[in-house]
C-alpha cells in the first residue's frame, strides 16, 4: 500500500513510501512502482523520531528537493525531519523542538504533520493544530523557523506547494480530521512544485521499465 506521496518533477513521476514506512519507491505515472531504498531504523533514523514512541509506522511527511534530489522524510508525528538522497544514504536531520525551531507557542507539540519542499526553503505544518511554518534546510541537528501562518483544521496529514495553480505560490494542506484540501497563500517566489528544480539524471539510477533497482541498507 502507497502511505505518502510527493511528485518529482525532474523525473516526472511520484516519490512513494509503502504501508511499512519504510519502503520508498519510485512510481511512474503508468502504475510502474520499483523500490529504490528501504529505510532501516536503527542506522537511518537516529532518535527514531526524537518521541517517546518512536517513529510511526504512518508517513505523513514526504517532500521531493530538486535542489539537491533528495528526499525529506517525517512520520506522522515526528519531532525530528530526516533528509536521504534518492539513492537511500542519511543526510543528516533536524528537530522541530529544539530552541530555534520548535512549534511552541503556536502548538502544544511540535509533531510534524506535513513536508513541502520550497526553492530554498520547507514548509513544515503541525499533526496537532491549525499552524504551518517555513523552515531553514538543515542537516545539523537543528534549523530555523522562518515565518508561521494559519492552516484552517485540526492538524495536517500532508502538504504540496504549488506555484502554478494561482497567481501567488500555495501550500496544500489535507485536514486530516475533517477530509478536506486546502490552498493557503505562501509567501510567492518561496515555492517549487515537485521539487522546484529539474536535475539532470545526477545519479544515472532511475529506469521506468522493469529490472532491479539500487536497493540501500537491506
Amino acid at each position: 500500500g502507497i502511505n505518502a506521496l510527493a511528485y518529482d518533477v525532474t523525473r516526472d513521476a511520484f516519490w512513494g513510501v509503502d504501508g511499512t514506512g519504510l519502503g520508498v519507491f519510485l512510481i511512474s505515472r503508468d502504475g510502474q512502482a520499483d523500490r529504490y531504498f528501504t529505510i532501516v531504523p536503527a542506522t537511518d533514523l537516529p532518535g527514531l523520531c526524537d518521541t517517546p514512541l518512536g517513529c510511526s509506522t504512518t508517513v505523513t511527511g514526504l517532500a521531493y528537493d530538486g535542489s539537491d534530489d533528495s528526499l525529506w522524510y517525517a512520520p506522522a508525528g515526528s519531532e525530528r525531519v530526516y533528509h536521504f538522497d534518492t539513492i537511500g544514504h542519511a543526510l543528516g536531520f533536524f528537530d522541530t523542538n529544539d530552541v530555534s525551531s520548535t512549534f511552541f507557542p503556536d502548538c502544544t507539540s511540535s509533531g510534524v504533520g506535513g513536508i513541502a519542499a520550497g526553492r530554498d526553503s520547507l514548509y513544515l505544518a503541525a499533526a496537532t493544530c491549525a499552524r504551518a511554518f517555513r523552515f531553514t534546510k538543515s542537516d545539523t541537528g537543528s534549523a530555523a523557523r522562518l515565518t508561521s501562518l494559519s492552516s484552517p483544521g485540526s492538524g495536517a496529514a500532508d502538504v504540496e506547494c504549488d506555484d502554478t495553480s494561482f497567481g501567488p505560490d500555495a501550500l496544500w494542506v489535507r485536514d486530516a480530521a475533517a477530509g478536506r484540501i486546502r490552498a493557503i497563500e505562501i509567501q510567492n517566489g518561496s515555492c517549487g512544485g515537485g521539487g522546484g528544480v529539474s536535475m539532470k539524471n545526477p545519479h544515472g539510477r532511475w529506469f521506468t521499465g522493469g529490472g532491479t533497482s539500487p536497493e540501500h541498507g537491506l
